[in-house]
């Protein structure tokens, strides 16, 4: 919880008090054990986004909804739900044309909401 008054002194301090008092307020469950673990993680890497999509992907924790809905981003690139996978670069298919294809007749579209292979 302290870890980013390191990077950002004045807006992340929290003191020993304040972590004491989370502790307190929300001690280990050992029956939602690989929930708390992956919430904290997620939390921990969220600015590290690959690392933390990657691992919210692996674990399913935080039990995340898509902001807003359908309704509202109608259109978008995965038409308003979580993302299922990251896309190749844009110059991917330019720079690496015969492995690019290859890979997208093996695994389907490069799209965002494009399944990958252990997703089930």
């Amino acid at each position: 919880m302290q870890m980013l008054s390191m990077l950002y002194p004045n807006a992340a301090a929290v003191s020993d008090a304040e972590v004491a008092t989370y502790l307190a307020a929300k001690p280990f469950d050992a029956s939602k054990a690989l929930q708390m673990i992956g919430e904290q993680y997620w939390a921990a890497t969220f600015f590290n986004e690959y690392e933390a999509f990657a691992n919210w992907r692996r674990t399913g924790f935080p039990v995340l909804q898509p902001f807003g809905g359908e309704a509202i981003y109608d259109g978008n690139v995965t038409n308003g739900t979580i993302p299922r996978r990251l896309i190749y670069p844009g110059g991917e298919a330019s720079t690496n044309a015969d492995n690019f294809a290859a890979a997208i007749a093996r695994q389907g579209a490069n799209e965002f909401t494009t399944r990958v292979w252990w997703d089930k």
